[in-house]
């Protein structure tokens, strides 16, 4: 039941794939983004946990508000910015 928000984060790598098949596919040239109000870089990265094999437990109610829940908290973002 987590979600967060990583801010001031920057890509160095290009990348491919999914899961085992996920790697790096090149480098990526820097990029001007310019700063927030706490002197980070003007970037966030939201991420929340995902249920282990569900099966069709996913699609009970209680299960579906916990991912719109986490969801909900990740793409809201910081209330402080």
């Amino acid at each position: 039941n987590e979600a967060i928000i990583i801010s001031g984060t920057e890509q160095f790598c290009a990348y491919e794939g999914y899961g085992a098949r996920f790697r790096c596919a090149g480098s990526v040239p820097p990029q001007e983004l310019g700063f927030d109000q706490h002197g980070r870089l003007n970037t966030r990265v939201f991420a929340f946990d995902a249920l282990c094999m569900p099966g069709q437990a996913q699609y009970m109610p209680p299960k579906i508000e916990r991912e719109l829940v986490k969801a909900w908290v990740a793409f809201r973002g910081d209330p402080r910015d």
